[in-house]
């Protein structure tokens, strides 16, 4: 009577199975794919080098390595920003009105480009906030654009944070074709 008993071998997507013929001599049959071989026995290097190069890459391409290897850094235990490390809303409004108005005094407004267009001017935003040391503070951009039809607009929003550490500024903006409305979220954190 032949025994069979399936065993996957380590780094290998292959499953052999071995059992033993009426002498006692074991044999073992099944077909590995880590062998690169297709159902016409031609090699496929291709598929092995994806394999190992997708071990080694993340989903946007760029080598694990270089994206686990962040510098670590000790606790300061602040539990409060400093003095110059406040959030500063009326000095980041103001960064948000140059903002909206350096990129919207031209534009008409377009319902296909104004996604893209406030995507782009909420990364402006965010990038410039940062610029200004905010580096303790999580920022986060919300930018709205619409059309000027005659109508009416409320925007709000809720926040969970600590009203002594964390604050936020808006800038509106207006001209003939569009409105766009740019709120920034500073969110201290340790």
């Amino acid at each position: 009577m032949s025994e069979r008993r399936p065993s996957v071998s380590s780094r290998r997507s292959s499953i052999q199975i071995e059992s033993k013929d009426s002498q006692g001599i074991v044999v073992q049959t099944g077909a590995s794919s880590a062998d690169d071989t297709d159902s016409h026995g031609k090699g496929r290097p291709g598929i092995a080098a994806f394999r190992r190069f997708s071990r080694r890459t993340s989903i946007m391409g760029f080598p694990r390595s270089i994206l686990r290897n962040k510098p670590k850094l000790e606790n300061t235990y602040r539990m409060n920003p400093e003095g110059s490390q406040r959030f500063n809303a009326s000095r980041v409004e103001k960064m948000l009105q140059s903002v909206l108005s350096s990129n919207l005094d031209d534009k008409v407004y377009d319902p296909k480009t104004a996604t893209s267009l406030a995507a782009n001017i909420a990364d402006m935003a965010k990038h410039q906030a940062k610029i200004m040391g905010y580096e303790r503070h999580k920022i986060v951009t919300h930018v709205v654009i619409g059309n000027i039809t005659n109508q009416g607009i409320e925007i709000c929003s809720r926040c969970l944070w600590d009203a002594r550490n964390d604050d936020h500024a808006s800038a509106f903006y207006k001209n003939s074709s569009l409105f766009a409305v740019a709120t920034a979220y500073g969110v201290y954190f340790e």
